[in-house]
């Protein structure tokens, strides 16, 4: 059969519906546009940033893509050159908190905080970065936006869709009125979270309402991804995803099969439902086997350890200063690190928070700290001369992780959580390892000088 080309616009809700392997025969993704903000997208404003300083930017090539697409709005351009049959939209950068972004103190755009997130690596960039070119970011709530506004960018927003697309399969947010804490906890809102929770979800739901209504004509198929959210900052929302395997992949497994009964495929053609989710579950076990397999290559002949074990190593200490530091996501796989609170900390962390703690055994001190924002802290070790400078950024925060120490970095910088063991005796570095508490099952632990401990 001819593959059908596909676009998608919207995030990984509607990314991730081709994992399903039954895709790889069936569609072709020619364009994939993340989290673009659907008011603002298709408008007139742009900054007319060079391809090349965006190109500069630390981001994957995918990122940067994306950053071209929101603020010097190529991707209509992009969707002409590479012409699909189907679009597939979902509507959750309307959940993301936006942001406007002014450039050259005239230029403005809105975008997603996550597309805000790629471009502050983007502002650090020399060649854009000066007096004359000043990059400033003002948070906007959809709920200061005029209804004028909002109808004006949705109308452009679908009558370009209208004109692109044959098909297009939307999928709508469903909201819940829970949400995870800071403890992984599912809990009711407050009363006055839920009078903030329900005055964004009418606005939000007017709004895929009105999209819904103008994409009549091309829509095949709608469907509503089942989703909590939480309450964040600037009475905004913030996605969660609670389930470890990728949402609720038998969900997903079962819209794809409604979808290719529309599109009158026959399922019987492919593999059925279980075979499928069998298939996906092993590939999942597989990606874990190979990330492991180059885990152990890379390192070498590291002594390899898991973090509880690590955690019993670091409870033996007497005398030591100890550093954590959490860079981009952090509490995917948490719960496996089994014994981490008997290190006295509560580990209230959020998904995707910032988050440091330090504990000095020798003084006995132990702080700890998260946030949405990024982190900094200075601790003056007692009779000494000298500090540790902390400073943590969660994904929604610039991705960051630096502990310093007589001018010597010490964290890794890598996802999930970052370690530092110091003497406070002899003022030496002890340790220097990282954890892959987001992705990592089996929460191995790459650590310097691990192979020195006689544990």
């Amino acid at each position: 059969m001819n593959k059908i080309h596909v676009s998608i616009i919207g995030s990984c809700i509607s990314r991730e519906l081709f994992n399903d392997p039954r895709a790889d025969e069936i569609f072709t993704i020619d364009t994939y546009a993340f989290k673009p903000n659907p008011i603002n997208i298709f408008s007139d404003e742009k900054l007319n940033i060079r391809l090349d300083v965006i190109n500069k930017a630390p981001n994957p090539e995918f990122i940067n893509r994306n950053l071209d697409y929101s603020l010097n709005k190529t991707l209509f351009e992009t969707l002409q050159k590479k012409p699909s049959e189907m679009a597939f939209v979902d509507l959750y950068a309307l959940i993301d908190p936006m942001v406007r972004v002014i450039y050259k103190n005239a230029s403005t755009v809105i975008i997603t905080n996550d597309v805000k997130n790629s471009m502050t690596k983007l502002a650090r960039t020399n060649d854009l970065v000066n007096n004359s070119e000043k990059i400033e970011f003002v948070e906007v709530l959809i709920k200061n936006l005029s209804e004028n506004e909002i109808k004006k960018g949705l109308l452009n927003f679908c009558e370009k869709l209208n004109n692109l697309f044959k098909k297009v399969v939307i999928i709508y947010p469903a909201f819940s009125k829970k949400y995870f804490d800071k403890n992984g906890r599912m809990v009711d809102y407050s009363p006055e979270e839920l009078k903030i929770f329900e005055e964004k979800k009418k606005i939000i739901d007017k709004c895929t309402d009105f999209v819904g209504e103008h994409l009549n004509n091309k829509i095949i198929f709608k469907y509503k991804e089942n989703l909590i959210a939480r309450y964040t900052e600037g009475n905004d929302f913030k996605l969660m995803k609670p389930n470890p395997v990728h949402y609720l992949v038998w969900q997903k497994i079962k819209c794809f099969s409604e979808l290719l009964k529309i599109l009158n495929i026959n399922a019987d053609d492919f593999l059925s439902e279980n075979d499928v989710q069998n298939v996906m579950l092993e590939k999942t076990k597989n990606q874990v086997v190979e990330y492991h397999n180059k885990f152990k290559e890379n390192l070498g002949k590291k002594l390899l350890i898991n973090i509880n074990v690590y955690t019993n190593f670091l409870k033996t200490l007497k005398h030591h200063l100890i550093i954590f530091c959490v860079r981009d996501e952090a509490t995917s796989k948490l719960k496996f690190w089994l014994n981490r609170f008997e290190l006295g900390l509560n580990f209230k962390i959020g998904y995707r928070d910032s988050y440091f703690a330090i504990i000095d055994i020798k003084n006995n001190f132990v702080t700890e700290k998260a946030s949405h924002d990024k982190l900094d802290f200075n601790y003056k070790i007692p009779d000494t001369d000298k500090s540790v400078y902390v400073e943590s950024h969660g994904f929604d925060a610039q991705s960051l992780s630096t502990i310093v120490f007589k001018n010597l970095e010490l964290s890794k910088n890598k996802r999930g959580i970052n370690f530092a063991v110091i003497d406070l005796n002899t003022l030496e570095v002890i340790d220097r390892a990282t954890c892959d508490t987001h992705e990592d099952e089996f929460l191995l632990v790459d650590s310097d000088y691990f192979s020195r401990f006689n544990i």
